[in-house]
């Protein structure tokens, strides 16, 4: 597996959801484009955070909710039970299956 193929799966996975067509769309373009900024580093709640503040520094709060909002989908479709921990919660996801789907 590679990570293009991980997100065909994940990209399947919201269409499973019935999430609409131009939905689907952003939230591929959203996770490449975290996958791009992430540059094989370890996805980890301060690594989040960080991303968080990149955007911030790019976007209004509207768009930052919306990039917020793709990468929690791929992260629930990693397993990532509770997606909100970096940005709300105090648990952190088990980073070794987020990790599995985008490095495999």
């Amino acid at each position: 597996k590679n990570k293009k193929e991980n997100i065909q799966k994940f990209e399947a996975y919201l269409i499973q959801e019935e999430k609409a067509g131009n939905t689907v769309e952003k939230y591929v373009r959203d996770t490449v484009a975290f996958g791009t900024w992430l540059n094989s580093r370890e996805i980890s709640k301060n690594i989040v955070l960080e991303y968080k503040r990149n955007l911030i520094s790019k976007y209004s709060p509207a768009t930052v909710n919306s990039h917020l909002s793709s990468l929690n989908s791929f992260f629930d479709f990693c397993g990532w039970q509770e997606t909100s921990p970096p940005f709300t919660g105090n648990r952190l996801p088990n980073t070794e299956n987020v990790m599995k789907r985008w490095n495999s």
